[in-house]
């Protein structure tokens, strides 16, 4: 069998002769052009993979959509972002639904408090009326942590209020009287003892009379209490700012202690007592 002869192009001639008959430089040529052809290969695979991976980074850097059953993309769904920002309105909306409001009249709810007991015509809203007394109590010990600014007059709502709860107890008692009253007047009715049930009716008529008297003073007592702890809290204002302009103008370090001692003395002293009026019976 005749061997098969492998003939290549030269590089150098151009022209097709069998490859043993290479000369050296020929063989070194070729070589080279074989190590050429197999870098532009690589080089061009490697800048197709670069290719890709930037479609893929590009491709991540997309916001990250759920997909509805049907497999259609929902373009209202909201991102990690949104949520975030959505849960963060929710929380301050239930802060604020919770924060008791700074520089109100606090005064108002022992004025409130009073005109509920006023109004109670039976037992069950005398305790109903002592109850929100109670309820603002409560608030407004927490609402005096908060305040420092106006700890005087918050303490002395709670004082007020405080009395509202023990005259709440006082009405019932009154209530319970003129109850035992009524029944004695109708039991000398009955029995034609016209002087005593007459007797009665008037003594009944007294004990109501004498009753609404001193709950409008309740009332009364409460408004004057708000209006003079209004003054003060005005007269408090303008001594600390006289002070704090004081202290500022002169570096004088006495004046600088005594600004220092009215600014604790404000926050923890107590509220002073009002004027205040006789309404017991």
């Amino acid at each position: 069998m005749n061997s098969m002869t492998v003939t290549r192009t030269s590089p150098v001639q151009g022209a097709q002769k069998p490859q043993g008959t290479w000369s050296a430089q020929e063989q070194a040529a070729a070589q080279q052009a074989a190590i050429s052809a197999q870098a532009g290969q690589g080089g061009l695979e490697q800048q197709e993979g670069q290719t890709l991976s930037l479609e893929d980074q590009a491709a991540q850097l997309q916001p990250v959509r759920q997909n509805d059953p049907a497999g259609l993309p929902q373009e209202n769904t909201p991102t990690l972002m949104e949520r975030m920002i959505e849960a963060q309105k929710k929380a301050k909306e239930q802060r604020d639904k919770f924060r008791i409001p700074k520089n109100t009249r606090y005064g108002d709810r022992a004025i409130e408090a009073y005109a509920r007991l006023s109004r109670a015509r039976r037992q069950s809203d005398v305790s109903a009326a002592a109850s929100y007394a109670r309820r603002q109590i409560a608030q407004l010990k927490i609402a005096k942590r908060q305040d420092d600014e106006n700890a005087p007059r918050i303490q002395a709502a709670i004082n007020q209020l405080q009395k509202a709860v023990v005259r709440a107890g006082k009405k019932k008692r009154d209530l319970n009287r003129e109850e035992l009253t009524e029944a004695r007047r109708r039991r000398a009715a009955e029995k034609d003892q016209t002087a005593e049930a007459y007797r009665l009716r008037q003594e009944l008529r007294r004990r109501q009379k004498l009753r609404m008297i001193r709950e409008h003073g309740y009332i009364r007592e409460a408004e004057i209490d708000e209006r003079h702890q209004q003054q003060m809290a005005a007269t408090r204002a303008e001594f600390r700012s006289q002070l704090e302009n004081l202290a500022g103008s002169t570096g004088d370090p006495a004046v600088k202690a005594q600004y220092a001692a009215q600014m604790a003395a404000d926050g923890t002293a107590a509220a002073p007592t009002p004027p205040e009026i006789s309404i017991e019976a």
